[in-house]
């Protein structure tokens, strides 16, 4: 599991790496500079992930590594809907779209991301947690799979289920499986090396 830190100046980084590699490129840099070497470094990160490179034939094989947002936060929570349209010809496409989230209901928070503790806000109706940039709970965990698990609030009730995920879904201690778990204030979920405590906003209303 990726560890990072910070340096005086704010840049996080790999806790591996003795100095900042933004700080220490040798330029001054603005916003929209210090965002390319961002994700820079975030690629560099999956590459890591993924192991060495493939030969073949004698050359490397390139790594891809999914289209990254420098604007987007990927600790935080994000909320997307698809989108179909179809044109005058008939053809029918679909796309992702940002939108404004519904209720917010609860929590998920941990520590294991970051020493400091990250939160990840939950909605009203489908909360997917995984790896993909697109989860609503994006997680950078290695054993962590792309869409890992659901946790879905419905009907005044909070309830988690295993998305057929390769390592599984922890509920206080428990494996899941393939079962639909009522979540209580307080629980503690396990995903991959990623230990989530979760909170419910119900209490305060």
């Amino acid at each position: 599991m990726a560890r990072y830190k910070k340096c005086p100046n704010g840049h996080s980084y790999p806790a591996d790496r003795s100095e900042c590699p933004i700080c220490n490129s040798g330029k001054q840099v603005g916003a929209s500079t210090e965002n390319e070497m961002v994700t820079q470094i975030i690629r560099g990160l999956d590459a890591d992930d993924a192991g060495s490179k493939t030969t073949v034939g004698g050359e490397a094989a390139p790594i891809t590594t999914p289209n990254v947002d420098p604007h987007r936060d990927y600790s935080k929570t994000m909320v997307e809907d698809e989108i179909e349209e179809e044109n005058e010809s008939g053809v029918v496409t679909s796309r992702r779209e940002s939108r404004a989230a519904s209720r917010l209901v609860g929590w998920l928070v941990t520590y294991s991301l970051d020493p400091n503790g990250t939160d990840f806000r939950l909605y009203e109706g489908r909360n997917i947690i995984g790896k993909d940039f697109s989860c609503g709970v994006c997680i950078n965990d290695s054993k962590v799979s792309s869409q890992h698990a659901i946790l879905l609030y419905r009907n005044e009730k909070f309830r988690i289920k295993d998305n057929l995920s390769t390592n599984g879904t922890i509920v206080n201690g428990v494996d899941i499986d393939d079962e639909s778990v009522v979540l209580n204030d307080g629980d503690v979920i396990q995903i991959g090396e990623t230990i989530l405590l979760f909170r419910t906003a119900e209490l305060t209303q």
